[in-house]
């Protein structure tokens, strides 16, 4: 089965909640690449996860590590924003794989630079 998508939300003086998305342990997810994208994770289970974000490149020729984020429980953690030489795929997406999708919510958010 395909990657789940993970929805992106602008942020807004008005306030917006960047966790809709349900985790998939089975299937994983992904979300569309921006430089101002950041994944908020909430974890509301009784024990941690890990969160792993696939990388997509190399440095002289080795591959560089996907990274793991431990969420804790019933706690939430914001990662990002990604650099897209090392964390979009050829598809422009990233890709973000969960251990444990009981209870577990994601959400992107971007936050627009103001002039």
């Amino acid at each position: 089965m395909a990657r789940g998508l993970i929805a992106s939300v602008t942020d807004a003086i008005t306030g917006v909640n960047p966790v809709p998305t349900s985790a998939d342990e089975a299937n994983n997810h992904y979300f569309p690449w921006t430089e101002d994208a950041v994944l908020e994770c909430r974890n509301n289970s009784v024990s941690s996860a890990n969160v792993t974000v696939v990388t997509n490149a190399d440095a002289d020729g080795n591959a560089v590590s996907d990274l793991v984020v431990a969420v804790p429980a019933a706690s939430t953690r914001r990662i990002g924003p990604f650099k897209s030489s090392i964390y979009r795929q050829t598809d422009g997406n990233v890709q973000v794989n969960i251990s444990e999708d009981t209870t577990f919510l994601f959400g992107v958010s971007r936050t627009p630079r103001n002039s």
